[in-house]
Order: structure tokens, then C-alpha cells, then sequence
């Protein structure tokens, strides 16, 4: 699988910690399927930057292919079913379930 990373610099190898510490959900190495997102991402106002490319190899990962949240917040947990649970609450429940969210739509 083909992913991009927007950045003002080159960035040969993916390293945690080094993001942002106030991103949407945390400091983590964020990428995209989509080279035009990264393009945005890597360029501010007053500077040019990088879209990185990496492959990865997902040949061994789980994938849930999700078409809309709901089929995520309708997600069995044993017996319990979730409703009405936030889009972050649902992530990490899927993470923590050992699911790579591939494809995510709202």
C-alpha cells in the first residue's frame, strides 16, 4: 500500500514523537492514501514543501473497510453493543480490538 506524508522536509524514515503535540488525535506520524492531502498538508502560506512516499506492506494487518461511522458505532463488544459512541472512543475500541481502520467516511 502506497501512503503519503506531508512535511516541510524530507523525511526518510518515520520517527514517533517528533509531531506536533496538539494534533486532532495526538503526537503521532499522520499519513494519507492521497498524494493531493499530503501536497496540502506538506505546504504552508509563506513556504513550499514535501509530499513523502512510503510503502507499506499491510499483507499481515487485519482491515475492517468501513463505508460510514455508524457501521462502527454499531461495532459487538461480547454482549455489549455500542451506540452513540464518539468517532475517537470508536477508534481506539477498533485499535484496541487489533482492527486497522483502512477507509473511514462520514
Amino acid at each position: 500500500m502506497r501512503i503519503y506524508h506531508g512535511s516541510k522536509e524530507i523525511i526518510y524514515q518515520p520517527l514517533y514523537g517528533k509531531g506536533k503535540l496538539n494534533n486532532d488525535y495526538g503526537q503521532g506520524f499522520y499519513c494519507t492514501p492521497h498524494i493531493e492531502l499530503a501536497k496540502e498538508w506538506g505546504c504552508g502560506e509563506d513556504y513550499d514543501g514535501y509530499a513523502n512516499i512510503y510503502e507499506l506492506d499491510v499483507s499481515h494487518l487485519k482491515q475492517l473497510y468501513l463505508i460510514d461511522i455508524s457501521q462502527l458505532q454499531r461495532l459487538e463488544c461480547g454482549e455489549r453493543k455500542l451506540e452513540n459512541v464518539s468517532l475517537k472512543t470508536a477508534l481506539k475500541l477498533a485499535r484496541a480490538l487489533g482492527i486497522n481502520v483502512e477507509q473511514l467516511s462520514c
